[in-house]
């Protein structure tokens, strides 16, 4: 009974039952994809809930088989939390279950939080496609920093583990899964101890015990390995898809550290198929797999005697380990490759070491007795099992290592993704530009050697010249034009026989690699460009491109094992070994099947003279002398692999005694230096034994002969399956022109088989012909043929039926080159005669009209004879002519216009905006007149101006229900112009409005009239001046000014009162009801004995005096400034704090004369606050920058609030001394959130603006508990709202003061 846990894997365990111990019951209440829950200590679980129980849990596992075993035990085994998330690639908590592009999550520039979690679109992996939660949820997730922060990526047909992991890799983050089900994520120093600082533990081989400065570990057993076998000096990255592969990115080794038998670098290349890999991310991401394949993978299997652990670490944390035996020891090569200033350093037990730092990957732990073990159910029900477990006492095993072992269980081999598929467009692909290829060779896993090309090409554009945004993938095409020996492979018609074979390739990616072909052979390859929609381009080819032949022969064979022979044939058998290696040097022995296994056959060359010569040449790799070649026997990979023998038969022209030599040859066609010479070592009939044979009379029952040679054989009858002969003669002598024939056994005349007889007249069921009939005459009921092909028909006049004797040909002659038809039917026609009615090849033609079989309103087509015609689609490659269109004329996505160049007038529709433009004659926009959505829109050529205009001295009406004239023009507002301004020769032209009367006419009004508004809506009326409450009006239809009213003399105090001289902009002119500023309740409140001077009141006198001697910055004698200098000054409602808590200080000698700012903080006063001090209000110390200060309209955009402090914030406040009981009351509120987008909402940069605090650094820790971690306490400057609030009020009199006036002008006032 074990437990496996594994860094971000599933892990595992095994749980044993006693068989005869266990209720039955028990055991079949044990379901699969329950829950096995270990705790330490055995508890009562009805006293605990469901959540406290699992997260007191030392391990929680999933179900996943139970056996019962030989023995007497029952076995329960499963996996960690993580499988929820997926135990392979495409098993587990699914990415996608809608199928198509909806399924597929496209990640943009996401944070972790979002790609695993986000509730919008797309949704976070750890949730369903509807937005509800996984089996694992989010747990905490922190951020990664640095330059790579947030991630892109698209995952579909594919596991969430699996999508984790390469989001994770993408990020550099790591991820582990708690047991109560929640997913943690974040850079690995977020979750494991021992990343950014020392560890806390070591291990030592041979030294264990305590240690006051680290734990040590004790271990009974050590042992260490290193692995380097993934080590490659590059990485090609590819992309797999549709069975094709394309490489899209690629990293090389900066140093190699290896080398091979001959001295040389070592050279090793790992191709790794990762699609998901976005496209600018490609060399980076084949640069990570570089690393990491390259790391040599030291690990450690440490037993050790404690088996409780969990204290010490936990998987993925980093701890210290020292053996330099076996090189876990650091150095000062290991601190440089990291970038540390010094090297890693601890004292244990005395002994300064210099450890490696090392990561726990996994730990296997028994379920000892002292656990207690629980079985929950899908309802999260608990079961107990503690007393029926059989419990174990092995060791706790350790996998420590650097990395993960494998590349698989940490970057990961990402599968393929379908493309997203965006909204169809009408536009058309254009061909592929700058299409290039490589050529080259490479050797497959049976040694075969194979040709590759390699296609480069450039994304092109859309036909119409716009950018391709709706691409769907490349489709790419080759196949072979002429064979290893140059010949092209093509019909008598030379027309290319073979047929192409095609693959695709995603549209981000414009490289393909086209695998599998054969050397020395010429290929056409091409690729084109298809978008969602399926409009495809043309193919960008090349018609030719020659892979490499492969440079390298086999090496010399051995000569054959076996040469049997008889004085006319041989059988030859070999057993397929080099008699050299691939240094020239000899072989002894020589060992069977030992040939390159891209063997394709042996060459067999002999001659009569022994010692013959075939000029072998190295350079070409062939032999010279051909003519001695007899014969070639197949070899191939298979023959090599499953230790077949090569045996083969040749005829030899004579009986002479021959010499042989053998030769190999690749799938190439390179040759190998030629065998030692041979002959004949066996004979397959002895001519001992079989001298000279003559047979009298021969009985033979049943014979087997290969190859029968005989002079001549006469029989009355010859059975053959197959007779081969170059001429066979029916019998001459006696032949009276008929009585010999060759026929088949199932001959009948006129009605079974076929048969030839010797006068030449033959007789067949059908007949095939593949080359020309030639015949003087030809007689059939019926000719039908799909092609007549013939340069001359003739039919004399005495010519009978050609179709069933209802059709003749009379005379005359039909002379043509081509007749193609299922059948010929002739009907006489006599000079001028016309087709009146009939079909042709699905057209049907009557004495009305010709039209497609079928026709009818929606399909097919019609030309009638008044000249009327129907189509479907009409392309026009010449000039549509006519007077009218009498019906609706649709256009989809062109242009209509009345010129393709020069002057012209266009009617078309961009981006669902329909639009008539005018051009002049240089071809320039003049003038677009376009409409959308409820608006129809203007817009000038050059400038964008627009000038609407009638002829001279004509009018332009509109009539609408409602007219609007609406002048943008800038952020304020623009001028509504009437008239035109004059020039210096011209000029201007006076405007009139007319308000239309009852006489047809329109009234135009006279000088000094205004517009008023009345009962039916405005007129032109005479209204003269007056003077009310000392402000003079000229008329009633003036805008108040400071030129068109005046004061009287009661507004001269206010307009020249020394607190108010500034009011409104500096205008001597202000306004006010009554001279308030001598009014005797308001005059000069500096000075009213209730609110004079704080500083002076009893309980501030009374603070003055009892510190009268202090002084310095903060001097609070009089405290008339409530300290100047104090960034933490005091409000009034808490001065009795103040007194209490100072003079307390004083009293017993803690309080010096003079003192900091520190002295004012919150722990005196509670409502301590921070505003700017009062010298800054000199304006003597400021610089002015300007007048204008937000008023109203950034105060209308507040939200004040009543609120009270959090519980954690008041709690705080109220520990402080002078704290008071309403610190937990109700209070009014303007929020730092609210007022600082009030100010971004009126066009506003807060960050310019000395009123928002971003860090109150200087309240307590405590205070703040409840904020987010990491986020700061945010304020706002006291004061800084005083000038704006002073604005409103201004900008509120103005307001009053102007809708007073029209009030009083309104009721005549």
């Amino acid at each position: 009974m074990s437990v496996t846990e594994k860094l971000m894997a599933q892990g595992q365990f095994s749980l044993a039952l006693n068989k005869q111990d266990t209720p039955n019951s028990i055991i079949n209440s044990i379901d699969a994809w329950g829950h096995i829950v270990i705790v330490k200590g055995d508890l009562n679980v009805q006293e605990f809930s469901d959540s406290t129980l699992l997260s007191a849990a030392r391990y929680v596992g999933i179900v996943e088989s139970l056996e019962l075993g030989m023995e007497n035990d029952v076995q329960i085994m499963g996996t960690g939390l993580v499988s929820y998330l997926g135990d392979g690639d495409t098993r587990g908590m699914p990415i996608a279950t809608s199928g198509g592009p909806s399924g597929v999550r496209s990640y943009k520039n996401k944070t972790l939080e979002q790609t695993l979690d986000s509730t919008g679109s797309p949704k976070g992996i750890l949730r369903a496609e509807d937005g509800s939660f996984g089996p694992i949820r989010k747990g905490t997730i922190t951020e990664p920093t640095g330059s790579n922060t947030t991630y892109t990526g698209k995952h579909y047909t594919e596991s969430v583990l699996k999508a984790l992991k390469f989001i994770c890799s993408d990020l550099n983050v790591e991820f582990k899964v708690s047991t109560t089900g929640l997913l943690d994520a974040g850079p690995s120093a977020s979750l494991f101890a021992g990343h950014d600082t020392d560890p806390t533990a070591i291990i030592v081989r041979g030294a264990n015990g305590q240690d006051p400065n680290i734990t040590g570990i004790n271990t009974t057993s050590l042992v260490a390995q290193y692995d380097a076998s993934e080590f490659v000096s590059r990485v090609e990255l590819i992309a797999s898809k549709h069975g094709a592969e394309a490489n899209i990115g690629s990293a090389t080794a900066s140093s190699i550290p290896y080398k091979d038998l001959f001295g040389e670098s070592l050279f090793r290349a790992q191709y790794v198929s990762d699609p998901q890999t976005e496209g600018t991310k490609k060399n980076e991401r084949a640069q990570e797999y570089l690393l990491e394949l390259n790391e040599v993978k030291k690990q450690l299997n440490v037993s050790l005697e404690e088996y409780d652990i969990a204290g010490d670490f936990t998987v993925g944390d980093k701890i210290f380990i020292f053996d330099p035996d076996i090189g876990f020891v650091d150095t000062e090569a290991d601190r440089v490759s990291d970038g540390r200033s010094s090297l890693f350093e601890t004292v244990y037990q005395g002994q300064v070491l210099n450890p490696t730092k090392i990561r726990v990957l996994g730990i296997t732990w028994p379920i000892q007795n002292g656990y207690g073990v629980f079985y929950r159910d899908k309802d999260g029900n608990y079961l107990e099992l503690t007393d029926y477990c059989i419990f174990e006492t092995s060791d706790v095993q350790l996998e420590i290592g650097d990395v993960a072992p494998t590349i698989k269980e940490s970057l990961g081999f990402s599968g393929h993704t379908v493309d997203l598929v965006g909204s169809p467009d009408k536009s058309i692909p254009d061909t592929p530009s700058g299409l290039t290829t490589v050529a080259g060779t490479y050797s497959d896993g049976n040694g075969i050697s194979k040709g590759f090309v390699k296609l480069s090409w450039t994304e092109p554009l859309n036909t119409d010249g716009t950018s391709i945004t709706d691409g769907s993938f490349y489709r790419v095409r080759w196949r072979v034009v002429q064979d290893t020996d140059g010949n092209n492979i093509i019909d008598e018609n030379d027309t290319q026989v073979t047929e192409f074979n095609y693959s695709t390739v995603q549209f981000d990616t414009r490289e393909f690699i086209i695998y599998d072909l054969s050397p020395n052979t010429y290929y056409s390859v091409g690729v084109q460009a298809v978008d969602i929609t399926g409009f495809d381009s043309d193919f960008a080819s090349i018609s030719s491109v020659q892979t490499p032949a492969d440079g390298g022969a086999p090496n010399k064979p051995d000569g054959f094992a076996t040469i049997a022979s008889n004085p006319l044939r041989v059988q030859f058998i070999h057993n397929l070994g080099q008699a050299k290696d691939s240094n020239g040097n000899a072989v002894s022995p020589v060992v069977n099947f030992t040939l390159a296994k891209d063997l394709s056959h042996l060459n067999i060359y002999a001659s009569t003279t022994s010692g013959f010569d075939l000029q072998y040449n190295s350079t070409t790799n062939k032999v010279t002398q051909t003519g001695f070649k007899i014969g070639q026997i197949v070899a191939t990979s298979a023959h090599i692999q499953n230790g077949i023998a090569a045996v083969g038969y040749i005829d030899l022209d004579n009986a002479d005694t021959h010499y042989f030599r053998v030769t190999a040859v690749d799938s190439s066609g390179n040759e190998s230096e030629p065998s030692n010479e041979q002959t004949g070592n066996a004979d397959l009939v002895n001519s001992a034994n079989i001298a000279n044979l003559a047979v009298t009379n021969a009985l033979i029952a049943n014979a087997a002969i290969t190859d029968l040679k005989v002079a001549d054989v006469s029989a009355g009858k010859v059975t053959a399956g197959t007779i081969a002969g170059q001429t066979i003669i029916l019998n001459t002598s006696g032949d009276t022109g008929n009585d010999s024939i060759i026929k088949s056994s199932n001959y009948s005349t006129g009605s079974a088989g076929w048969a030839i007889t010797s006068d030449g007249t033959a007789e067949f069921q059908n007949a095939t012909i593949r080359g020309s009939l030639n015949a003087s005459d030809i007689t059939a009921g019926t000719l039908s043929s799909d092609r007549l092909d013939t340069n001359f028909i003739a039919v004399g006049g005495a010519a009978t039926d050609v179709n069933d004797g209802s059709t003749t040909i009379d005379g005359g002659n039909i002379t043509t080159n081509s007749i193609t038809a299922n059948q010929l039917n002739f009907t006489p026609f006599e000079n001028g005669d016309a087709i009146t009615d009939g079909t042709i090849a699905g057209i049907t033609i009557n004495s009305t009209e010709i039209q497609s079989t079928g026709f009818n309103s929606s399909s097919g087509f019609q030309i009638s004879s008044n000249g009327n015609a129907i189509f479907r689609d009409v392309t026009i490659r010449g000039t549509l002519e006519g007077t009218s269109l009498t019906d609706n004329f649709t256009l989809d996505g062109g242009t209509i216009r009345t010129s393709s160049s020069g002057s012209r007038v266009e009617i078309k529709e961009s981006a669902n905006v329909g639009m008539i433009n005018f051009y002049e004659s240089s071809g320039e926009l003049t003038m677009s007149m376009q409409a959308s959505t409820d608006e129809f829109q203007m817009v000038g050529g050059t400038d964008d101006n627009v000038k609407l205009s009638t002829v001279s001295g004509k009018e332009l009406e509109l009539n609408v229900g409602t007219l609007k004239l609406n002048a943008y023009g800038n952020a304020s507002g623009g001028p509504i112009n009437l008239g035109t301004p004059g020039t210096n020769n011209i000029a201007h032209v006076d405007v009139k409005i007319g308000i239309a009367g009852n006489n047809g006419n329109y009234d135009y009004g006279t000088s000094g009239q205004v517009l008023q508004s009345n009962a039916t809506g405005v007129s032109w009326e005479t209204v003269a001046g007056h003077n009310h409450t000392g402000i003079t009006f000229p008329n009633s239809g003036t805008v108040l000014s400071d030129n068109t009213h005046s004061h009287n003399t009661d507004f001269s105090n206010f307009a020249n009162t020394t607190d108010l001289v500034n009011h409104i902009g500096n205008n001597s002119n202000a306004h006010g009801i009554g001279n308030k500023a001598n009014n005797a309740d308001l005059n000069n409140k500096a000075n009213n004995s209730a609110l004079n001077n704080k500083a002076n009141s009893a309980t501030v006198s009374a603070l003055s005096s009892e510190f009268s001697g202090h002084v310095g910055d903060n001097n609070h004698g009089g405290l008339s400034n409530s300290h100047t200098n104090s960034s933490n000054a005091h409000g009034q409602s808490n001065i009795t704090g103040l007194v209490l808590a100072l003079s307390a200080k004083k009293n017993n000698g803690d309080l010096p004369n003079s003192h900091d700012n520190n002295e004012h903080n919150v722990n005196y006063v509670t409502a301590s606050h921070n505003h700017i001090n009062a010298h800054a209000h000199d304006d003597r110390m400021l610089n002015i920058n300007s007048n204008t200060v937000p008023g109203i309209n950034v105060v209308k955009r507040m939200t004040p609030i009543t609120a009270n402090f959090t519980n954690t914030y008041g709690d705080v406040l109220e520990t402080y001394t002078g704290s008071v009981p309403e610190i937990r009351q109700d209070r009014y509120r303007l929020t730092y959130q609210d007022v600082k987008q009030a100010f971004i909402d009126d066009g506003l940069d807060p960050t310019n603006i000395g009123y928002f605090v971003e860090d109150l650094d200087y309240v307590e820790d405590e205070a703040k508990a409840d904020l987010p971690s990491g986020e700061t306490m945010k304020g706002l400057m006291d004061g800084e709202l005083e000038p704006i609030l002073v604005k409103s009020i201004q900008d509120l009199y103005d307001m009053i003061e102007l809708l007073q006036a029209r009030v009083d002008e309104l009721e005549g006032a």
